[in-house]
């Protein structure tokens, strides 16, 4: 069709064209039955359909296009309705779009304008928006669990770490979730309804969950029951001729003189390995803020190797205990000792001369008495 606006086959999709479309040109909307790949977090409504132009297209101003959705379909797929959205997928980029929609759920229409060809798809899952970067909390809404990092798919690669936070474990309140940890590392295994979780993100982005949630947003309460995440540090630990690390040993992690943190020792993969959490100052007063030198010691050992907090990622860090003690060093000031020089001394009449005294009595290695005439004594350092 050209000139437009036209319709696609089963009346859903209405394209109103590019004023730069060629006077022999025209537009070909075909239905998919299928998505390329589907996008995180989101789910389909109604078909998608694929647009193509006879002739290349240099600009797409104005053109735009409008999306009739059944209720129906939004009941049965059980998503928010307010959520809806149009999506833009093109060969060349190799993903998703969220196109800036207009939606009436009055009259069941999604619109926005047409970037060019492509396909379009009608999508719609829970929004949960991290506004900035950094650390984010968030109330997770849905009424059923999510396995990680699955219920993150949606901002792979757009975020650090995640903390939960159980008030009711005080031996270990904290559980993390790092994409770039080893698995023993990460015992944050999935997000549970009505719990909230920090999470780090490199940048603003929007978490996206399929489902129709329960809990809208984290509420001040929540904000106020979480303290702020601690540093995570882990690695494996190095032995030495004192030192040899072992499973059940407790790692503690000081800051300033003030104990911050408390780890056990556990054997992976036959390697001794270590994993402590290190409170911020927030949640333990005097502990870590950015910054700071954490001292460690193991099976009350003193490590040689310190961490710095941060708690943007996890910190893989091997830790190697502090020398033995040395010995006391030589004496800074030793008393001079006594070399005697042997010597002939001879009187007038060839008899001995009076002997000489040693400048110091009782030297260790002076000759004998009896032939110190033979010897003068001489001082040295």
């Amino acid at each position: 069709s050209h000139g437009g606006p036209f319709t696609s086959g089963d009346g859903a999709v209405t394209i109103y064209p590019p004023k730069s479309l060629p006077d022999d040109g025209f537009l070909v909307v075909q239905t998919a039955y299928s998505l390329p790949v589907r996008p995180p977090g989101l789910t389909p409504i109604g078909r998608a359909y694929r647009i193509q132009a006879s002739a290349a297209v240099a600009d797409y101003a104005e053109a735009s296009l409008t999306y009739q959705y059944l209720g129906m379909d939004v009941i049965v797929a059980g998503v928010p309705e307010q959520e809806l959205a149009l999506y833009f997928w093109s060969e060349q980029s190799g993903r998703w779009r969220r196109l800036a929609t207009v939606l009436n759920r009055t009259q069941n229409f999604a619109s926005a304008a047409l970037p060019g060809p492509g396909l379009v798809a009608l999508l719609s899952g829970y929004a949960v928006p991290l506004p900035s970067a950094g650390w984010n909390l968030v109330s997770y809404p849905l009424p059923e669990a999510r396995a990680l990092p699955q219920a993150l798919a949606s901002i792979a690669g757009a975020y650090t770490t995640v903390y939960g936070y159980r008030a009711e474990d005080a031996a270990d309140p904290w559980q993390v979730y790092s994409p770039q940890a080893p698995g023993w590392v990460n015992d944050l295994a999935q997000f549970e309804p009505g719990r909230g979780y920090w999470i780090y993100a490199t940048r603003p982005v929007t978490l996206y969950l399929e489902g129709v949630p329960l809990v809208q947003g984290a509420s001040a309460d929540l904000a106020a029951s979480l303290p702020t995440p601690p540093a995570t540090f882990y690695g494996a630990l190095q032995g030495s001729a004192e030192f040899a690390p072992a499973a059940g040993m407790a790692v503690v992690a000081t800051v300033a003189g003030a104990r911050c943190g408390r780890g056990v020792t556990q054997i992976v993969d036959g390697q001794v390995v270590y994993k402590v959490e290190v409170a911020g100052a927030g949640e333990v007063a005097g502990c870590g803020l950015e910054g700071r030198a954490v001292r460690f010691s193991v099976g009350g050992r003193a490590m040689r190797t310190q961490g710095v907090w941060s708690n943007q990622t996890v910190q893989p860090l091997a830790l190697a205990p502090q020398p033995s003690t040395p010995g006391p060093g030589p004496d800074p000031d030793p008393e001079p000792a006594s070399v005697y020089l042997p010597v002939a001394l001879q009187g007038a009449n060839g008899a001995a001369a009076a002997q000489p005294q040693a400048a110091r009595a009782a030297i260790p290695g002076a000759p004998p008495a009896a032939d110190r005439a033979l010897y003068l004594p001489l001082l040295a350092r």
